[in-house]
């Protein structure tokens, strides 16, 4: 169960430009948020926006100001299609095997 939590929290906070390492240290070390693995993975999976919060309330105690400045990897991203993927090189149709 610990490895599931940890892979949700992992995935939630890196949307946000952090590691799972960092949230982690950040939160046990420099806050006063107490919370296990368990509720922070029903919390990124369930709540989003409460996540999110804990997320910055963690960065303001912790005094990570640099993260707070930079956006979200999901901010940078767009949308393409799969004809377009295809004459970008991002996908390689597949060969027929003899």
């Amino acid at each position: 169960m610990r490895r599931g939590w940890i892979g949700s929290i992992n995935a939630a906070v890196r949307e946000h430009g952090f590691t799972y390492s960092v949230f982690t240290n950040a939160l046990v070390k420099k806050s006063n948020i107490e919370l296990d693995r368990k509720i922070l993975s029903n919390l990124a999976a369930n709540e989003p926006y409460s996540f999110k919060a804990v997320l910055d309330e963690v960065k303001v105690q912790a005094g990570l100001a640099e993260l707070i400045r930079r956006k979200p990897m999901v901010a940078n991203m767009t949308a393409i299609s799969f004809p377009e993927a295809m004459t970008k090189g991002l996908i390689k149709p597949r060969t027929q095997r003899p």
